[in-house]
C-alpha cells in the first residue's frame, strides 16, 4: 500500500511538472494590406524567450513558464507594438493575430558636397602617358614617338624602318595625332596614300614634347573619327 501511494505521488509530480509551460502563438500582419510579414521579431517581456515569424507570418513560443506576460512585436519601418495580460496556461495556447502599422524612419539632415576637385572613380577611357623624362630615357626608342608606342601591348610593329602603327588590327590611317589641340595629318616623313611611311626618323622632336596621353581603347569625340587610336 505504501508502495502504491509513493508512485501515485511519483506520477502526480511528473504530471504537475509536464503541465507547468504553455505556448503562444500568433501570426504578424501588415495592417493596411494584410500580407504576412516574415521575420518580425516577437519576445516575451522580462524573459529571454522569443521568435521570430514564419515567410506566412506565423510564428510559435514554446516551453514558456506558466504565468501572465507582456509580448513585444516588432518589425524594420513598423511600430512597435506590446500585448499585455497575455495568461500563459499549462498544456494550453494563446492566438495572438497582431497587425503592424507602418512607419516612417526619421534621420537627421544628411549634406552631400561636391569637391572642387571632382574626378571620377570610372575610367571612361584607356591611356597610357609618359612625361618628358620617359620619353627621352625610354629603352631602345632613339626618343622616337612612333617607336616607344609601338612596344605597348596593343600596337604591332611593322619594323624599324618604317613610321608606321597598327593599333588592335587597325590600319596606319586609321591613327591620329595632335598636338596642342592642333590635328597632325601624319608624323613620319614621306607617308604614302595607304599611310605606310619611308624611313626611321618621324617629324615629331620629342625633346620639345612635355607628355604623351595615347588612347588605344576608345576616346573623346573631340579627337576626330580615327578608328584604332590617338596620340595628344
Amino acid at each position: 500500500m505504501r508502495n502504491f501511494f509513493f508512485m501515485a505521488l511519483f506520477a502526480c509530480f511528473l504530471f504537475g511538472q509536464s503541465d507547468s509551460t504553455g505556448t503562444v502563438k500568433g501570426r504578424v500582419l501588415d495592417a493596411d494590406n494584410q500580407l504576412p510579414l516574415a521575420g518580425a521579431n516577437i519576445t516575451i517581456k522580462s524573459t529571454t524567450i522569443g521568435a521570430v515569424s514564419d515567410e506566412e507570418g506565423y510564428f510559435s513560443i514554446d516551453k514558456i513558464p506558466m504565468g501572465d506576460y507582456t509580448v513585444t512585436i516588432s518589425y524594420m519601418g513598423y511600430k512597435a507594438q506590446n500585448k499585455a495580460d497575455i495568461w500563459v496556461r499549462p498544456n494550453g495556447y494563446d492566438f495572438l493575430s497582431i497587425k503592424l502599422e507602418s512607419s516612417v524612419i526619421q534621420i537627421g539632415d544628411v549634406t552631400v558636397e561636391e569637391s572642387y576637385f571632382e574626378r571620377s572613380m570610372v575610367k571612361e577611357y584607356q591611356v597610357v602617358s609618359f612625361n618628358r623624362d620617359e620619353l627621352r630615357r625610354y629603352p631602345g626608342s632613339g626618343q622616337e614617338i612612333t617607336r616607344i608606342i609601338n612596344t605597348l601591348p596593343s600596337v604591332a610593329s611593322v619594323g624599324e624602318n618604317r613610321q608606321d602603327m597598327m593599333v588592335r588590327g587597325g590600319g596606319p590611317t586609321e591613327n591620329g595625332f595632335i598636338i596642342d589641340n592642333i590635328p597632325i595629318p601624319s608624323v613620319s616623313h614621306f607617308q604614302q596614300a595607304d599611310g605606310r611611311s619611308n624611313g626611321p626618323v618621324g617629324l615629331i622632336n620629342t625633346d620639345m614634347v612635355e607628355n604623351l596621353d595615347f588612347f588605344s581603347n576608345g576616346f573623346s569625340s573631340k579627337y576626330g573619327n580615327k578608328l584604332s587610336s590617338f596620340g595628344d
